[in-house]
């Protein structure tokens, strides 16, 4: 059986503008479903181990639920903000361990 996990996590919008993970919407039942399909370069990649993955489900946005948005909704909110609260769903066993509530400090810089 699958077992999936919640975890909610801030990061910070670096200088040169971009978060550095990519996002795809799906529909299912009639609701947005997006999930993170990758990584803007290796760097950014490495950055993310353990708080992201590709196929982590993106549950909301600054507290807004992704079920309630349209896709382009999302990326509004994903481009204005400087700070995400992001909360993930991952199916991904190597990280049913990961802190609660991690912070991307290291995102800033």
């Amino acid at each position: 059986a699958v077992v999936s996990t919640q975890s909610t996590g801030e990061l910070y919008r670096p200088y040169d503008g971009y978060f550095g993970f990519q996002i795809s919407p799906t529909i299912q039942d009639s609701k947005l479903r997006v999930f993170i399909s990758g990584f803007g370069h290796g760097l950014t990649d490495k950055l993310f181990t353990g708080l992201l993955a590709v196929g982590d489900e993106v549950l909301n946005v600054n507290g807004h639920s992704v079920g309630s948005k349209s896709f382009t909704e999302v990326i509004s909110i994903l481009s204005m903000s400087q700070t995400l609260l992001l909360t993930i769903k991952s199916n991904d066993p190597r990280f049913q361990n990961r802190p609660v509530s991690p912070q991307a400090d290291h995102l800033k810089n």
